[in-house]
C-alpha cells in the first residue's frame, strides 16, 4: 500500500501490485534472422499478438498457436511484441533483430 501524505495530512493511497511478472520468454533475442520463439508459462490465454516499430506503426501479427514471430522480412532494429490476455493488461516484449 502507498500512502501520499502532505505536511503531515494523507491525501491519497493506493494499492501497488509489486508482483508484476512476466511469463511470457522470447527467444532467441536478438535474432540474426529475424525469426522468433514465444514461451508462454502463464495459465492464461494469449489472445492477441502484434508487433510494432517504435514509431508505434503495426508490422505484423504473431502466429497464437505456434507462438512464431517472423520479422524476416523487416529491416533490423527493435521492435516491441504486444501480448493480450483475456482479463488482464498487455505485456509488452523487446524484440531487436540484427
Amino acid at each position: 500500500m502507498l500512502t501520499i501524505k502532505y505536511g503531515g495530512t494523507v491525501v491519497g493511497t493506493n494499492e501497488i501490485d509489486i508482483e508484476k511478472k512476466s511469463f511470457a520468454y522470447v527467444y532467441p533475442n536478438p535474432s540474426l534472422n529475424g525469426l522468433f520463439t514465444l514461451l508462454d508459462a502463464s495459465p492464461t490465454h494469449i489472445s492477441e499478438g502484434k508487433v510494432f516499430d517504435l514509431q508505434g506503426r503495426f508490422v505484423v501479427d504473431m502466429n497464437i498457436s505456434t507462438g512464431q514471430i517472423d520479422l524476416s522480412t523487416c529491416q533490423a532494429g527493435i521492435y516491441l511484441l504486444a501480448l493480450k490476455r483475456d482479463g488482464l493488461p498487455a505485456e509488452h516484449i523487446r524484440l531487436v533483430v540484427n
